[in-house]
């Protein structure tokens, strides 16, 4: 059950549906991306990551997020997989593995931290 809420969020990532996507995730969700990722830091609540994924669209075209491996222990998904976009800026294509720690409570999301191969983002987007 734990892997399945995780791999719907993935699911609506990869429609696009990001309003779906962020309705999965707790209210007062902490959403955390690497240090050096492209809009980088820690964002709270729903409406936060609302406008992360905004600015991450003013950024990135075609920007993919694709899951490989679910690790389930206890209230904690590990999530290996990779990023797949191109800077609108330079045009450049960057391709860039990823591992998200998703951390639940009662069933929702209410952390998640990306790790990520940062510098392949920034010579895509430099």
């Amino acid at each position: 059950m734990t892997t399945e809420i995780i791999g719907d969020i993935y699911a609506h990532l990869s429609c696009g549906n990001i309003a779906a996507m962020v309705q999965r995730l707790d209210p007062q969700i902490e959403w955390t991306l690497a240090d050096g990722f492209p809009g980088g830091g820690t964002y709270r609540t729903r409406d936060a990551v609302l406008e992360l994924f905004d600015g991450l669209a003013e950024t990135w075209d075609n920007l993919h997020v694709i899951p490989a491996e679910f690790f389930l222990a206890g209230n904690v998904v590990t999530v290996l997989g990779h990023y797949d976009g191109v800077s609108r800026k330079t045009g450049k294509r960057a391709v860039a593995r990823f591992a998200h720690v998703w951390r639940l409570q009662d069933g929702r999301p209410v952390g998640f931290e990306s790790i990520a191969d940062t510098r392949k983002l920034h010579e895509a987007i430099s």
